[in-house]
């Protein structure tokens, strides 16, 4: 499977799953459909390879119907989302596993297991 083949069967998953799928699970997703990838390129597929693709699409190629602006917008959209979110999970993780540490004046010093 070419390369536009493959970013637009993301495209399909993703939307298909409303936006709501992580990488990880949509690379399971599209290789139990037959479509060799993995997380990273998923990732990759959907900001830089779709951008790519928007941007020098041929007509005769591709489905057209997931080629547009406000497709693009949905994605970046949903992916900043996700992003906020592990970042949130990730600093409330951190601060469960972790604890700060002040010198004698109470400013901070630095963190600990």
């Amino acid at each position: 499977m070419n390369k536009e083949k493959r970013i637009i069967e993301t495209v399909k998953e993703f939307l298909a799953h409303g936006g709501e799928i992580s990488d990880k699970e949509l690379a399971v997703v599209l290789n139990n459909n037959g479509i060799k990838t993995s997380s990273s390129t998923v990732g990759r597929d959907l900001t830089d390879g779709y951008e790519g693709l928007k941007n020098s699409y041929n007509h005769s190629t591709i489905d057209c119907q997931y080629i547009s602006q406000e497709i693009a917008s949905f994605i970046k959209n949903k992916r900043s989302e996700a992003l906020l979110k592990a970042k949130i999970k990730g600093g409330i993780t951190f601060s469960i596993n972790n604890t700060v540490v002040r010198d004698k004046d109470g400013k901070f010093i630095g963190c600990r297991k």
